[in-house]
């Protein structure tokens, strides 16, 4: 099968899937404009970078941008004129979208409606090479974490229904905040942050798109940034009640953690990370008070609190803020924190904690903490030892991870 001829079965597909293709094949545009067909439209995408992760952002906004007009051919059968002329105001300068009789051009994407039949050029791969989201705090590019099996298919399943629920209401600023949640747990960071972006420009006075977007700067290790964006969210949030915040995993389950209180975790975060625990000081302080007896934000924002202290050799300030954490405490989705607590009261040894273990997420705060704990206590070569081994894990994106990172560049 030549191309052209693979152009002529895509194009069928879609007319008969009722379906917006993208493509980075010209002959797509050829079979279009040859056939007459009055419900299609083509966006073709002219750039070096076809995967999702650089990609996909780019035709988002492309589709959000004119889903007035493909909604109008669609229902009328009309040509339009070029939504965006070669050239002209609005044009990205990386992709170029045509509104013509309806096909869009793709690695098969589908934006609504169940899902369409399989579609394969013979011999067709996608060779792609990963692109690293991120560089190290010691100079290692960083490529997408490979999620397990079983949660890869689920978060990319999550990701392909918030890219529905965003095409069904494309100025929903719910629907643009699920979008980049879901993109990022599914491992594709920087697309979560150009999403958060393009919520920011949507909706500025909406605290929550910088909340997340300075947790995303976080986890690329662009401190500055977080700082910028978890600050500006702060000062939209002065004066105004808190809210909860729904969990990752469902929407309509809330999670231990408040917008408020989220704010200033990652913005004394980012602060704690840099190395600047001078200023992540008051800001933790400010997240234990939001925390209003909530057991979960209570170990949270003291566990930090805790280690921004000893950082500061304030060790008496420190043991004060033990003083309220005791067993049996009502901790569900903060337990590391709390057993790191516990450990410092020294109700739990440290090497209870490391042979914990668990998921990698659970394993790098646990270890993260004994390390800590070793360095501040005049042990430094074991703790340096536990920071070497939480950087050999699989997944990079855990905050225990970039502090480890972050004390080894330190030890340099």
């Amino acid at each position: 099968m030549d191309a052209r001829d693979g152009a002529v079965t895509g194009f069928a597909w879609a007319r008969d899937n009722g379906r917006i293709l993208l493509t980075h094949d010209l002959d797509f545009g050829a079979v279009l404009a040859s056939s007459g067909a009055g419900s299609q439209s083509v966006i073709q995408l002219r750039a070096s970078d076809v995967a999702q992760h650089g990609a996909g952002p780019l035709i988002l906004d492309v589709l959000i941008s004119v889903t007035t007009e493909l909604r109008q051919v669609a229902s009328s059968g009309s040509i339009l004129s070029p939504a965006y002329p070669p050239g002209g105001p609005g044009m990205h300068s990386r992709v170029r979208a045509f509104v013509l009789p309806i096909l869009v051009v793709v690695a098969v994407v589908s934006l609504a409606g169940s899902p369409p039949a399989p579609f394969q050029q013979s011999g067709a791969k996608q060779t792609a090479a990963a692109k690293p989201e991120t560089t190290s705090l010691l100079g290692r590019p960083l490529y997408p974490v490979e999620l397990a099996p079983e949660a890869k298919q689920a978060a990319e399943a999550n990701l392909q229904s918030a890219r529905e629920a965003l095409g069904t209401a494309p100025d929903n600023a719910d629907a643009i905040l699920w979008l980049g949640r879901r993109a990022a747990v599914a491992g594709h960071v920087r697309e979560a942050i150009d999403v958060f972006t393009r919520g920011i420009a949507k909706f500025p006075v909406d605290a929550r798109f910088y909340r997340h977007r300075g947790h995303r700067y976080v986890t690329v290790r662009e401190f500055d940034k977080a700082i910028a964006d978890l600050t500006k969210a702060s000062q939209l949030i002065a004066g105004k009640p808190d809210e909860p915040e729904p969990s990752t995993a469902d929407p309509k389950v809330m999670s231990s953690e408040t917008l408020h209180y989220a704010i200033y975790y990652h913005l004394g975060l980012a602060h704690y990370l840099k190395g600047d625990f001078a200023h992540a000081l008051p800001v933790y302080r400010q997240c234990l008070a939001v925390a209003k007896g909530n057991d979960d934000q209570t170990a949270g924002a003291s566990d930090w609190l805790y280690m921004t202290l000893r950082r500061l050799g304030r060790t008496e300030e420190a043991a004060k803020v033990l003083e309220p954490i005791v067993p049996g405490m009502k901790v569900k989705d903060d337990q590391q924190y709390y057993d790191r607590l516990l450990m410092y009261k020294g109700l739990r040894a440290p090497e209870d904690l490391l042979r914990a273990g668990g998921d990698p997420v659970s394993a790098a705060t646990l270890a993260y903490g004994v390390g800590n704990w070793y360095l501040y206590n005049g042990r430094k070569d074991e703790a340096k030892a536990i920071f070497q081994k939480i950087i050999t894990g699989p997944n990079w994106m855990p905050f225990g991870f970039i502090a480890a990172e972050a004390e080894l560049a330190r030890m340099k």
